[in-house]
Order: structure tokens, then sequence, then C-alpha cells
């Protein structure tokens, strides 16, 4: 009794340390967010060119130091150069020219259609950033994810703090250094650290937070927002289905299916997780994928510069779990675990045939180089087990036959989809990027962003030189209203009726007011 009475003693001192520890982050990040949110409510932020500036600011960063974001990339991740430009500048590139093309357009007020009640007058709707917003990057693209959601940030005039994933520690000092050496300090923060730290920040209140990660920690991240009504944008992932008709292009979608799937040796929150075809058409498929491999990465990609490493031991170990042949039941037709080497953080690019739909393999994210496919007899079956699974953040279907696209992308509810490629459909700025139930909430990219990250405020202008008695209390304000009633809920006046209507009704208020400061 007395050693366990000691150990619980123990216990309670640590988790008073730990607590007391996390209150010392917590005022210092306190103190820390005051400073920014009150340069924030300086109005800095406002301008257009401020932002425009902070941008460009970024771009020049990655101009000036590419070389030493190759380094991080592939000291973090194994990334070749390749890899590193094209998966973590090139879109981000693309995004931030959107935005400084567009950020001007975006910040004018959007005059709205004014009604016959309120006229004469006029509506608008303005933009107003949400104030100082947390982001918290991930690891698996850390510079490209980290600036991304900073410049969505800054392009809606927020204020920002930002704190890299430590799991990639080399791309976490990679954003400092971008953060401090290149941006406005005043207005932009870098936190670094792990569990504590995130944790002392969540404790604050911030005016919007973006995460970028998985479902579990992204509860956390809600509980400590919903404390203070702080609004989210979650960008979490899940199993991304992959339909192959018969109709495909079959050689194009192997390669593209694969040059997708094995990016970042399969570390993407929107890579192709599992592929769907008929039992008839597997047999035509799973020769080209393996020619395919063997073309990308030859006998043995262990030895590809072009293909990448997992991140840490701990997702080596989990990636391994999930393809042990006795977990599944299913049949591996190329890599596999015993070609795996922990050491090197390696897992060779793995297939497996019609693994156990109920074993981990096909019921947890893979976000590594293995690649299910299932086998089910029609389209209209796909659908049906896609659909009696959490919707996913992407989902592919590669077919020529317009009919089955339709039908897949009208069928099914996923965050977004691409027709016969996969991810690309995050490259169009155009285009909302974002989750769907499990897979998250709220879309970022392009305008979309922006409007994420700001409020859209409401204003009505009202001119003085009329005021109608019919408004304020007399005898025959219920039966003009009554009129009006009559008028709005006539069936068969078309809704371009009724703003005829409206607009000669202005047109006669004009004429009326052009009148009487004639007569003045």
């Amino acid at each position: 009794m007395g050693a366990a009475h000691e150990r619980g003693l123990g216990a309670a001192a640590s988790q008073q340390n730990a607590d007391a520890d996390l209150d010392t982050l917590e005022r210092g990040y306190g103190e820390m967010l005051g400073e920014v949110r009150a340069n924030f409510n300086s109005g800095k932020a406002k301008s257009a060119a401020w932002r425009i500036n902070q941008l460009k600011q970024i771009k020049r960063c990655i101009a000036e130091n590419k070389d030493e974001m190759c380094r991080v990339m592939k000291e973090d991740l194994g990334r070749c150069k390749y890899e590193a430009i094209f998966g973590e500048a090139l879109t981000v590139l693309t995004e931030l020219d959107f935005m400084i093309n567009n950020v001007e357009s975006w910040v004018a007020p959007e005059r709205q259609w004014h009604t016959l009640l309120v006229q004469p007058g006029y509506s608008e709707i303005r933009r107003e950033a949400k104030g100082v917003v947390l982001v918290l990057s991930p690891w698996n693209f850390p510079v490209n994810l980290s600036i991304l959601c900073l410049a969505t940030a800054i392009v809606g005039g927020n204020a920002c703090v930002i704190k890299p994933s430590e799991v990639a520690p080399e791309s976490a000092k990679f954003i400092e250094m971008l953060v401090n050496k290149y941006l406005d300090t005043d207005l932009v923060r870098c936190v670094q650290g792990a569990v504590d730290e995130t944790t002392a920040l969540l404790r604050l209140r911030w005016d919007h937070i973006i995460y970028t990660g998985n479902g579990a920690v992204a509860r956390i991240v809600m509980t400590a927002a919903a404390k203070h009504l702080t609004p989210v944008t979650l960008e979490l992932g899940g199993k991304s289905p992959c339909v192959i008709d018969p109709s495909c292009s079959l050689k194009t979608a192997a390669r593209r299916i694969l040059g997708s799937k094995l990016l970042n040796a399969g570390q993407i929150c929107i890579a192709p997780d599992y592929i769907i075809t008929t039992p008839g058409y597997v047999e035509k498929l799973v020769p080209v994928l393996k020619e395919t491999l063997v073309e990308f990465y030859g006998e043995d990609p262990s030895q590809a510069e072009a293909f990448g490493r997992i991140i840490n031991e701990r997702h080596h170990d989990r990636i391994m779990r999930l393809m042990d042949p006795s977990s599944h039941g299913g049949e591996i037709i190329a890599g596999g675990p015993d070609k795996a080497d922990r050491a090197s953080k390696y897992i060779p690019p793995t297939i497996v045939l019609n693994p156990s739909t109920d074993s981990p393999l096909m019921t947890e994210e893979i976000f590594g180089p293995v690649l299910p496919i299932i086998t089910i007899d029609s389209i209209d079956e796909s659908i049906d087990f896609i659909q009696s699974r959490e919707h996913p953040l992407a989902l592919y279907v590669f077919a020529e036959n317009k009919d089955v696209i339709e039908k897949v992308v009208a069928n099914t509810q996923s965050g977004g989809v691409c027709v016969n490629d996969c991810i690309y459909h995050i490259t169009n700025p155009y285009l909302p990027f974002g989750g769907v139930g499990s897979s998250g909430m709220g879309c970022y990219h392009g305008k979309y962003g922006f409007d994420e990250v700001t409020h859209a405020k409401s204003v009505m202008h009202r001119s003085t030189m009329i005021d109608p008695s019919m408004r304020y209390p007399n005898k025959y304000n219920g039966e003009q209203a009554e009129k009006i009633l009559d008028f709005l809920a006539k069936e068969g006046m078309s809704p371009a009726t009724k703003k005829l209507i409206a607009v000669a009704g202005v047109s006669a208020i004009g004429f009326l007011l052009m009148r009487r400061s004639s007569r003045m």
C-alpha cells in the first residue's frame, strides 16, 4: 500500500508540474497573441497593398531558397529534387499568383440588388478579415501546406500564427525562416513545438483555426475551439476510392493512379487509397500496374532516387501492421512487408488484391505506398460500397463512358472528384478544396479560401429623401400591408416580372426625387 501510495503521489506531482508548464506556455503565447492582435487592430493588414507585398515575399523566399527547400525535403521525407519542387513549390506559386492577381477585386465591396421595399438607396457586401488566424500545419507536405494556409490567412487581411509540425523538424525550421526573414512579424509569427505547445495555443481565443491532419486531433481542435466559439477549417483525409471502369484508357489510368499514389511514398491526404474494379477487368489491370511500377522505379524501388521514405519509425510500423497478410487475407501481387526496411524507413510499392473489406487495410487510412484492389460486379454496387463508408476527401473515376462517369459523380459524396486523373483537381485555384463529414469541413484555395477566413458583412445605405408613412403606426397600415402581401404572393408572376416592376418603381421614385430637388 505504501509503494502504491507513493506512486500515486508521484503521478499527481508530475501532473501538477505538467499543468504548470502548460500554464507558463499559455501565458507566454497569450502575450504574443495580444501583441499580434493589437497590431491587427491598428488596421495595418487592411490594404490590398500590404497583402500583395506579403504574398510576393513568400514567392521571393521560395525563389531564393529552393536548394534549401529541396534539402529539407530530402532530410525529412527522403524526397528527390523533382518531388520537392513539383510537390512543394509549383502548386504554391500558382496559388500565390492567383491571389496576387485577384485580391484587389476580392476586397472591393460587392453591390447587391436593393429591393423595392428599401428604395431609394443601395446595398453591398464587404469582406472583412476575421482577426488572428491559427494555422496548425502537417508534416506530409510541410512547406506546401504551411504556405498555402498562411497565404490564405494573409490574403484575407488577417494576422496569423503558424505552428509547423514537429514531425518534420527541418521543414519546420524552413517555415520559421520564411516568417522571420521575409514576412511582417508584427502580424505573422511562427511557433515551434509539439503536443504541449499546441495544447497551450489551443487554450487561447483565436478568430479562426485552420488544421490539417487526422480526425483524432481534429476533435481536440474542435473541442478547444468550441470554448471560444471559434470557427475552424479542418482538412483531414480518409480513404479516397478510385473506380476503374472497363471503358477506361488502361495504360494512362495505371500511370496516373500509381504516379499519384506513390508520390511522397503515399503520404498524401488525397492519394487514391484503394481501387474498385470488376472481377473480369482486374485480370487486365494487374499486369499493367506491375509493368508501370517497373517503368517508374525499376526492379528494386529501394534504389530508385524518385521513391521517398516514410516519415518515421512509428508510421513505418503502422503501415507494416496494415500490410500483414494475416490481418487482411488478400493476395500480395507486388512489393510486400518482407521487402521493407525499418532502418531506412523504406516500404516498397505494394499492391494487395482482394483484402477483406473489414480488415484494417480497408477501414483505416493507409497513408503509405500500399494499394489494395477490390473487385465488385457492377458500378451500382461500387457506388453502394463507397456510400456505405465515411465520406472521403477525394474520389477518382477512370472511364471513357460518360454515363458511368456521371453515375459515379452524381451518386457519391466526397470532398472533391477528379475524372481520369488523381490529385490534380487541387491544382486549380478556381476550385474549392475541402472535405465533407469525417474528411473535413470548410474549404480553401483561391477565392474560396479568401471567403473562408473573412466575414461577409452586409451593409445597407438608406436615403433620407423619402420617408413613407406606412412604415409608422397609423390606421391605414393594415390595408396597405395586405395589398403588398397580395402582390408578393400572387401566383403566375415570374421573378423577372416582379423585378421589372421593382425597377419601374425605383425609376418613378428617382423621377419624383429629381422633381423635388429641382423645386428646392
